[in-house]
């Protein structure tokens, strides 16, 4: 009975998950759990919406390549192209440029944030691909240095689209390596966070 409870909840955040949405707090705080600490409930069932959120994008985006760890080879689906590791910081700046479409997928639970690789892609001057959440709209312009998406659909008709517009591929991976230059340093951020904690 618990298990079916459990496996509804992760049904429905994985259908929330394809529309960009996390509610896995709000379903597991209708639930009286007093056998289990929730919190802790919470964060091994975000890590598996987090598994079946992106399962769900890489196994839908057609002709993918895939670098990555050594569990990628356990991988079956027709889409997958895997070609192993990159070393991080010698040859992975290299494969982001390289890249036609870099695509970020934004763990559903840290939709108020979002990962560094956002800015590893655009300062390889790659052309980007990222979950559309608030705090990235708030450093990047949307369509103009990357392009974000919601929806599978979305994301999809983005790789359609970028793929056969080249220039204007190329011109926004260009604007978005000159905005991390320009505004994301690592002495940049040094600055900025220091100014937000002396208030100087």
């Amino acid at each position: 009975m618990f298990l079916n409870v459990i496996e509804k909840i992760l049904s429905l955040q994985e259908e929330a998950s394809e529309k960009n949405t996390y509610i896995l707090p709000q379903l597991l705080e209708k639930l009286e759990l007093s056998f289990f600490d929730k919190n802790r409930m919470t964060t091994l069932l975000a890590k598996e919406s987090v598994h079946r959120q992106r399962s769900f994008f890489l196994r839908n985006i057609p002709d993918l390549t895939i670098y990555g760890d050594d569990d990628w080879k356990n991988i079956t689906w027709n889409n997958i192209n895997y070609l192993g590791s990159v070393e991080q910081y010698s040859e992975v700046s290299k494969v982001f440029f390289q890249s036609k479409i870099n695509i970020d997928i934004t763990r559903i639970y840290n939709l108020d944030g979002f990962s560094d690789r956002i800015f590893n892609v655009l300062y390889s001057n790659g052309f980007l691909l990222a979950t559309r959440t608030g705090p990235l709209l708030e450093l990047f312009d949307d369509k103009k240095e990357l392009a974000a998406y919601s929806t599978l659909e979305e994301l999809r008709d983005l790789i359609n689209y970028y793929l056969n517009n080249e220039n204007e591929r190329e011109k926004i991976a260009q604007a978005g390596y000159e905005k991390v230059l320009r505004e994301h340093s690592f002495e940049k951020r040094i600055q900025f966070m220091l100014k937000q904690i002396t208030g100087v």
